[in-house]
C-alpha cells in the first residue's frame, strides 16, 4: 500500500510539470536571442537575410548594436531612423525562452526559409506595430504545406515546433 501511495505522490508532482512548456523553467543563461536583418528581397518575395547575430545577454543591447528598434514605426524606418522588428519568434509559448527577431523596413508579403537552427522550433510570435499584422508559419520550405497564422501576436497550436518557412503580411 505504501508503494502505491509513493507512486501516486510522484505522479501528482510530475504530471502538472508536463503542462508547462519545454522552456518554462529555462534559465536566462540557456536563452539565446538572435536578430537577422532583411537585406533585400528576391523576385519571388523571399527575403535575403543577414547572418543572425546572437547573444545570451541582453536582447536590448543586441538590438541597439544592430540598429534595430523594436517599436519603430514604418514612418521612422522610411525616414532612415532604424530597422523595425517585423516579428519576434519565440521557442516557448507565451513569448518565452530563446527568440529570433526578423528586422527590416517593410513586410511587403515577404517570406523566408528559417535559419537551420530555428527549423521546427517556433511556439509563439509577436509583431511590434511594424505593419506585419499577420504572420503565416508553414511546415515546409518555400511556403508549402500546412500553415497557421498569428495576427498580430499569438501562440501556435497545431504548428508548434513545425515551422520551416514564415511569411510576413
Amino acid at each position: 500500500m505504501r508503494r502505491y501511495l509513493l507512486i501516486i505522490a510522484a505522479l501528482a508532482v510530475s504530471v502538472p510539470m508536463l503542462a508547462f512548456g519545454k522552456n518554462s523553467w529555462s534559465s536566462a543563461e540557456e536563452q539565446e536571442h538572435c536578430i537577422a536583418v532583411v537585406l533585400g528581397q528576391n523576385d519571388d518575395g523571399e527575403f535575403v537575410l543577414s547572418e543572425p547575430e546572437c547573444t545570451t545577454g541582453s536582447f536590448d543591447s543586441l538590438a541597439a548594436s544592430v540598429g534595430v528598434g523594436q517599436w519603430a514605426s514604418e514612418g521612422e524606418v522610411a525616414a532612415g531612423a532604424r530597422y523595425a522588428t517585423l516579428a519576434r519568434h519565440w521557442e516557448g509559448s507565451n513569448y518565452s525562452g530563446s527568440s529570433l527577431s526578423i528586422a527590416g523596413s517593410s513586410c511587403s508579403g515577404g517570406w523566408l526559409n528559417l535559419p537551420s537552427n530555428w527549423v521546427n522550433r517556433i511556439n509563439s510570435t509577436v509583431t511590434y506595430g511594424s505593419g506585419c499584422d499577420r504572420v503565416k508559419h508553414f511546415d515546409s520550405y518555400a511556403l508549402s504545406g500546412s500553415y497557421q497564422s498569428t495576427w498580430p501576436n499569438g501562440n501556435l497550436s497545431y504548428m508548434i515546433d513545425r515551422a520551416n518557412s514564415v511569411q510576413y503580411l
